[in-house]
């Protein structure tokens, strides 16, 4: 026998109300002039009715084997992006974490780090932490100054208000 009691009702946890309504009734193809005007520009107007009725205006090949996602770029008539899917497709996109070199666990086979920011960043939030705890800044470099006839106009007494309380 369970000694743990089931919620009698769900737990709500939060609310989320900054999303944005689903696209159910649109179509992104159709609403999306400029690429229209691309792909009659680049002569692949003939694909316009099949790419409006799917709504279709690219295809994303991730960890996609090299020789099978330049097949499939030469078949179809949108513009494919890889991400890890080789130099076949008319695209490509990585995640910036993966390029700033942001996370040192783990790197994904297809990403490449052109940098390693990890240990810079912390580093600079270590010392900054450490200087704010220390009282070592801000310093008078960061921070501004006033004209000290005003300051001096600010530090006089207040007159007392005549306001009942």
């Amino acid at each position: 026998m369970s000694t743990t009691a089931k919620p009698a009702a769900p737990l709500v946890t939060h609310e989320v109300a900054n999303q944005p309504p689903p696209l159910a009734g649109r179509n992104l193809f159709a609403d999306d002039a400029p690429l229209q005007d691309a792909i009659a520009r680049e002569g692949a107007g003939w694909a316009a009715g099949d790419l409006d009725q799917a709504g279709a205006f690219a295809i994303v090949l991730e960890c996609v084997p090299e020789p099978l996602s330049k097949i499939i770029t030469e078949k179809i008539s949108v513009p494919t992006i890889g991400i890890g899917a080789g130099k076949y497709c008319d695209g490509q996109v990585q995640v910036i974490s993966d390029l700033l070199g942001l996370y040192t666990d783990f790197v994904p086979k297809h990403a490449k780090q052109y940098v390693r920011l990890f240990e810079a960043i912390k580093k600079a939030t270590t010392d900054y932490i450490a200087e704010v705890k220390a009282g070592t800044f801000p310093t008078e470099k960061q921070s501004y100054a006033m004209d000290e006839s005003i300051l001096a106009g600010l530090k006089k007494p207040a007159r007392k208000s005549a306001r009942k309380h």
